[in-house]
């Protein structure tokens, strides 16, 4: 297939909204959990006679600008997708990427969703305060991991954070005095009972509310929150289905796909698309 100009023969392309084969059942009750996005090209039979996309698809309208041009073929099955840089400064990727992201914190299993309010005003004096607030915690002898991202408040008046956790159970009057401690507001703990949208809802600023998609702006201003990266993790945070430690965010985010996937079929090579 080396070579040869490859592409979608008629129709658009368009990303299949599917069930999460790990959190079926959860989330809003009709078997969906945290909506996975797969990348897989539907051609006019996904297409309605009244022009409209056919129930569980929507149309992509715009592709990776960095990969116009290129699609990848898969040697096996001959399935052909659209090529994409994979980069979080791309408009298009952010949104694929923070769903691979959202898959890894899921497959950690969290117990806790917490919600810290007064973080500071740069993101050099957040990273600071939860960098002691971890050191407080763990140094009064509990066990702690986490991961967290930044958002801003609705009517613009700071920012907050939420952070995902697992490991010792840490009292509200206890994680109450360290954040006061170091200059941030009351802390709220939760309990993850509804797994996969505690995970959806977390990482809404990148996704866009709702899983329908995210503007230039939108990504640019949440990555700027957040030091340039979706999540900030603690070392021992990520962990596979069996509770074994993975290294990295990338490793973590590798198994989470396999875990929910399966082993890919084939390999995938990148072509020309055809005229």
């Amino acid at each position: 297939m080396a070579g040869r100009a490859v592409g979608p023969e008629r129709g658009v392309w368009v990303i299949a909204l599917e069930p999460d084969p790990i959190l079926a059942n959860q989330g809003d009750g009709r078997g969906y959990g945290t909506t996975v996005v797969r990348e897989r090209p539907y051609f006019s039979s996904s297409i309605a006679p009244n022009g409209r996309v056919k129930p569980g698809l929507r149309v992509v309208r715009e592709r990776c600008p960095r990969m116009l041009g290129w699609v990848l073929v898969n040697t096996v099955t001959g399935e052909v997708k659209p090529a994409r840089c994979k980069r979080l400064k791309c408009p298009f990727c952010v949104v694929l990427e923070a769903q691979s992201v959202a898959l890894a914190i899921g497959l950690a299993r969290p117990e806790r969703l917490v919600r810290f309010s007064l973080i500071g005003d740069t993101w050099a004096e957040r990273r600071a305060r939860f960098k002691r607030v971890r050191f407080n915690i763990r140094n009064a002898g509990f066990s702690w991991n986490d991961c967290y991202h930044v958002e801003r408040n609705p009517r613009g008046t700071g920012y907050h954070a939420h952070l995902w956790q697992h490991g010792d159970y840490v009292p509200q009057r206890d994680l109450q005095r360290m954040c006061l401690r170091e200059g941030m507001g009351y802390p709220d703990i939760r309990q993850v009972q509804e797994l996969g949208r505690s995970t959806s809802y977390g990482l809404k600023a990148a996704l866009g509310y709702g899983m329908k998609g995210v503007e230039s702006s939108t990504g640019e201003q949440y990555l700027a929150l957040n030091g340039g990266r979706l999540v900030h993790a603690s070392r021992g945070f990520w962990r596979d289905g069996e509770g074994r430690a993975i290294s990295g965010i990338r490793g973590a985010v590798r198994v989470a796909r396999l875990e929910a996937y399966g082993e890919p079929e084939g390999r995938w090579l990148l072509q020309r698309e055809a005229a």
